[in-house]
């Protein structure tokens, strides 16, 4: 077997052996999203470009009671006025609980937020595991869920730190439906099988998307109908449809967006 596949089928394993009840390690997503903004005369508009990329790859080292894990956020924004590049990146490490049986107890995250030329942000979460205490929390006992409580701590050096309480509960039932909510990042409820999923809801996240450092940030809201299908169990193409809610008008914002997941896991 050559190096290559030896990699893939680590990954592989340890994507799948590391997924439970705090937030598991995702597979590789890429993807474009294009934004149609109008401005007050309805008869002209502008149009801003994204691309992002965010993984998780799993280090092949065990350290103690943990697994490392390497962490990749980027996004890039290019409007069609300003034709300037800008850009959100997060180069980080984490650590996952290994739990020789159950899930993991706690997740641990920590990047650098910035571009490499100016000062940078510096980004904790520390996230625990719900669903071993308050296993109620797990509706029925057919149920795939997760559920975690933790903390997001991001230290913007010029400007006050952010600190920010986080509690999720997901829920996927036998009935296909799904609810996920991570407040107060997103809820999202749809309906989902093996193929197919449909969800819709609404999501906020802070943004330093700029091209000049780190003094500019955005928080940004909005809502969102998402298609998904999985043309094979290993792959995940999704469309969607968002709206700015900081939009006066329903048309004042509209995105589309499309992007691609590999699922080693599975």
């Amino acid at each position: 077997m050559c190096a290559g596949w030896r990699v893939a089928l680590l990954f592989s394993y340890m994507v799948s052996s590391m997924a439970g009840a705090v937030e598991p390690l995702a597979g590789p997503v890429v993807g474009t999203r294009r934004w149609r903004t109008t401005t007050a005369d309805v008869n002209t508009y502008h149009v801003t470009d994204e691309r992002f990329i965010q993984a998780d790859i799993p280090i092949p080292v065990r350290a103690g009671m943990s697994m490392p894990f390497a962490t990749l956020r980027y996004l890039d924004n290019i409007d069609d006025n300003s034709r300037t590049l800008a850009r959100d990146q997060r180069l980080g490490i984490g650590f996952l609980h290994h739990s020789s049986e159950g899930d993991p107890a706690w997740r641990i995250d920590i990047a650098r937020l910035g571009q490499f030329d100016a000062k940078p942000a510096a980004v904790t979460r520390l996230t625990a595991n719900l669903l071993k205490p308050l296993p109620w929390l797990r509706l029925r006992p057919s149920d795939y869920a997760r559920s975690w409580a933790g903390i997001y701590y991001v230290n913007r050096f010029s400007k006050a730190p952010l600190i920010i309480p986080e509690i999720s509960w997901y829920r996927l039932g036998a009935d296909g439906l799904l609810i996920d909510l991570q407040a107060p990042k997103q809820f999202l409820i749809g309906l989902e099988n093996e193929s197919l999923s449909f969800k819709f809801g609404t999501t906020q996240e802070w943004l330093n998307l700029t091209s000049k450092g780190i003094d500019s940030w955005i928080l940004r809201r909005y809502a969102s109908a998402i298609f998904s299908v999985n043309p094979t169990p290993k792959f995940t193409v999704t469309t969607s449809l968002h709206h700015d809610l900081k939009s006066t008008e329903f048309s004042d914002s509209i995105g589309a967006e499309i992007s691609l997941r590999w699922n080693p896991g599975t």
